[in-house]
């Protein structure tokens, strides 16, 4: 039988950006329309403004009440996840 042993010793911890920071979501400009990617990391900045390349517009990033909600949740399980990772091999 073999035996593994797991070290507990992360040196980030997981969130959301660890695990999404790098993709890039579609946002349409609401004035002309353009439509042009955002990193999920900066679309997770609440009330930061964004300029579109299009027409140079100012666009703030406001979360509704269901994106925050969901936010909540997965940064929750993702802490969840993490906790279970380091009891793992104990």
């Amino acid at each position: 039988m073999i035996k593994l042993k797991f070290k507990n010793n992360f040196k980030d911890q997981l969130s959301l950006e660890s695990f999404f920071g790098d993709q890039k979501l579609d946002i349409k400009c609401p004035g002309c329309e353009h439509v042009f990617k955002l990193s999920f990391s900066d679309a997770l900045q609440e009330g930061r403004f964004v300029p579109c390349p299009s027409c140079n517009s100012d666009i703030e990033l406001i979360h509704d009440d269901v994106t925050k909600k969901t936010i909540a949740d997965a940064e929750k399980a993702i802490k969840e996840f993490e906790k279970a990772l380091k009891q793992f091999g104990k």
